[in-house]
């Protein structure tokens, strides 16, 4: 049997006479290398104030928003309460198990989230032992924090959500003859189709399956649900445009952004959100506005942007042959803020334009277009599912 170094006995004694010399927090050593417990509740919790003074990070707690964020070393994780999400490096973002929940004001993480944690706060030379309370047995428990609840396809896209704008009692833009509401429909409904030879993998769906009204909380509770029960999905709101000037035509498609593009893109995000800004609940829309922004965006964005431009090539594809490419924008649309996932928004064409109005009325052009962004959809989940 291996002996232990008699400097490291002559270390742990001390320490154990002197505790807080020095301010480190040493719980025992195990062949040199410093152990921290950390204990794991029989419903697979963790106390964040337990953890904080086991490892010596600092915490900062946003009550607004109800953001915490967990800092050591100059480095740093974030979640918020509720929602099954860890930020940390580079605005990289995690999906967990459950969310982080309050009982009695005292702050609990979910147990897979120590991994995010770990890999981030951790010091070389250290290691942690996730441990069960009542548990007899430590011999066999270091490291189980790389083991806890993996997720099957977790890095896989799950759901694509094809949002038609407006409908019902909001017809969107009217103009030669033609809804914008019932024009966008048939549309999604094709790009649908047109996704079907992935329904096996991913599931497709509507936000609405006909012209009928649906407020933007509820097109969010219907994509957000699938978020918090751990699904990666995509977000997809299809328009049509317009414009005081009835010679301009073109398709575009956007990203969010705080920071509109131009002044024409400034403009379209002022009509759509127009006539979806008396859908948003007000107590709750500055809530999620910070939220996406404090901590979301960044990471979204950077897929939105991708999808954006394989969407927008799939399209020029297409119709480039018919109308104007006015390539990829970005802008500050509300049906984007309010959804935690990467998410576009594609203007079709300009309903103003009486040339490009026709060639929306007739199904073969429809057609094309949704033929276009089902390629850059499935372009994208083929690059994502594969690389990222």
């Amino acid at each position: 049997m291996k002996r232990t170094p008699i400097f490291i006995i002559m270390i742990v004694l001390f320490f154990m006479i002197f505790p807080n010399t020095f301010g480190m927090n040493i719980k025992y050593i195990n062949n040199g290398i410093l152990q921290k417990k950390i204990y794991l509740s029989k419903d697979g919790y963790i106390s964040l104030m337990s953890l904080s003074k086991e490892i010596g990070s600092r915490l900062s707690w946003e009550d607004s928003i109800k953001r915490i964020e967990i800092s050591r070393n100059e480095k740093k994780v974030t979640m918020l309460i509720g929602r099954p999400l860890i930020m940390y490096a580079g605005g990289r973002l995690r999906n967990l198990s459950k969310p982080p929940r309050i009982i009695n004001g005292e702050v609990f993480i979910p147990a897979d989230s120590l991994r995010v944690i770990y890999n981030e706060l951790s010091i070389r030379g250290e290691s942690w032992a996730l441990i069960r309370k009542k548990q007899k047995d430590y011999s066999n428990i270091a490291d189980n924090i790389f083991k806890i609840n993996k997720r099957k396809n977790h890095r896989n896209i799950d759901v694509i959500f094809i949002d038609a704008g407006h409908g019902g009692r909001d017809p969107g833009c009217v103009a030669n003859g033609l809804k914008e509401s019932e024009v966008v429909l048939k549309i999604a409904k094709y790009v649908k189709y047109y996704l079907k030879d992935l329904s096996k993998t991913v599931r497709i769906i509507l936000t609405r399956k006909n012209n009928t009204f649906v407020s933007l909380s509820n097109r969010a509770k219907i994509a957000n649900h699938y978020i918090k029960k751990g699904y990666k999905c995509l977000f997809i709101s299809i328009h049509a445009n317009a414009s005081i000037s009835k010679r301009r035509y073109g398709f575009e498609t956007y990203y969010l952004s705080p920071m509109p593009s131009n002044a024409d893109a400034r403009s379209t995000a002022v009509l759509e959100n127009g006539a979806l800004e008396l859908d948003t609940e007000k107590k709750k829309k500055g809530n999620m506005h910070s939220i996406l922004s404090k901590m979301l965006v960044e990471e979204y964005r950077r897929e939105s942007v991708i999808i954006a431009g394989f969407i927008q090539k799939g399209l020029a594809s297409k119709i480039g042959s018919h109308s104007k490419n006015r390539h990829v924008k970005k802008a500050n649309f509300f049906v984007m803020r309010m959804v935690y996932m990467p998410s576009v928004l594609v203007e079709v064409g300009f309903l103003t334009n009486r040339r490009e109005a026709g060639l929306l009325r007739r199904s073969y052009y429809r057609k094309k277009l949704a033929s276009g962004i089902a390629s850059g959809i499935k372009k994208f989940i083929q690059k994502f599912n594969k690389n990222i």
